[in-house]
C-alpha cells in the first residue's frame, strides 16, 4: 500500500464569487488545515483563485472557462471534486482520458437536464 497522500483537484469554473465558491474556498481551507495537498482549477480572471492563493499546500491552475482547458489542468489528480455544473464536462473528459474518478457536489435543487451526455457524465 502506498503512503503517498491522495492528490485532490477541485474544479470550479463559475463566474463571480457566490455561495458555491465560498463553500469551495472553505472546503479547501479545511482540508489544508488537515495537511491535504490540493489543486484548484478555476477561471483565471475570477475571484476564487485569488481568494485561495494564500492557502498552504494549494496549487492554483487558472484556466479559460472551457472544457478542454479544464480537463488539461486536472492532470496529476487522483480524485477530482466538481463544485459546479459547468466543470462536470471537464471532469468527465479528464476521466475518459486519464481514468481519474470524480465526484460532483450540486448546490441547486433542480437536477441536471435529462440529456444523453448528462446521463453519461452523472453515471460515471
Amino acid at each position: 500500500m502506498s503512503s503517498e497522500p491522495i492528490r485532490v483537484a477541485h474544479i470550479n469554473l463559475a463566474r463571480g464569487y457566490r455561495g458555491g465558491e465560498r463553500q469551495t474556498e472553505l472546503l479547501i481551507a479545511g482540508l489544508a488545515e488537515c495537511g491535504w495537498r490540493q489543486t484548484l482549477v478555476a477561471r483565471w480572471n475570477e475571484a476564487l483563485a485569488g481568494r485561495c492563493a494564500s492557502i498552504d499546500g494549494l496549487t492554483t491552475r487558472p484556466v479559460a472557462a472551457n472544457v478542454i482547458a479544464g480537463a488539461l489542468a486536472l492532470r496529476g489528480a487522483d480524485l477530482v471534486h466538481v463544485h459546479e455544473g459547468r466543470a462536470t464536462q471537464a471532469a468527465w473528459l479528464n476521466s475518459l482520458l486519464r481514468g481519474t474518478p470524480y465526484l460532483l457536489t450540486r448546490r441547486v435543487q433542480k437536477g441536471p437536464r435529462h440529456t444523453a451526455a448528462n446521463r453519461r457524465m452523472y453515471r460515471r
